[in-house]
């Protein structure tokens, strides 16, 4: 399971991550050809962000199932073992 929540994760961050690039580049286009194609373009752009950013929310829910799946993640505070004072990793 945490095999296909990590891809899962892994997918929808890189999908949601260009969609963002992609609207970057059309809101950078649309400054440029100007008001009347520009404004379409802009809404157009807006539309795409929406999946976007749901696509986003799904990748973290994914992210935050795997970490409580795993009970581990890297902001967790632990007592270091015996082993790893020891320097036996």
């Amino acid at each position: 399971m945490t095999k296909i929540l990590t891809n899962l994760y892994g997918i929808l961050t890189t999908i949601a991550l260009t969609l963002g690039l992609i609207v970057a580049i059309i809101f950078f286009a649309a400054l440029i050809i100007g008001p009347d194609t520009g404004t379409t373009w802009a809404l157009v752009a807006g539309e795409i962000m929406t999946w976007g950013i749901m696509l986003a929310a799904i990748a973290m829910l994914a992210g935050m199932i795997y970490i409580y799946a795993t009970r581990e993640h890297s902001l967790m505070m632990e007592k270091p073992s015996k082993d790893n004072e020891r320097g036996n990793d």
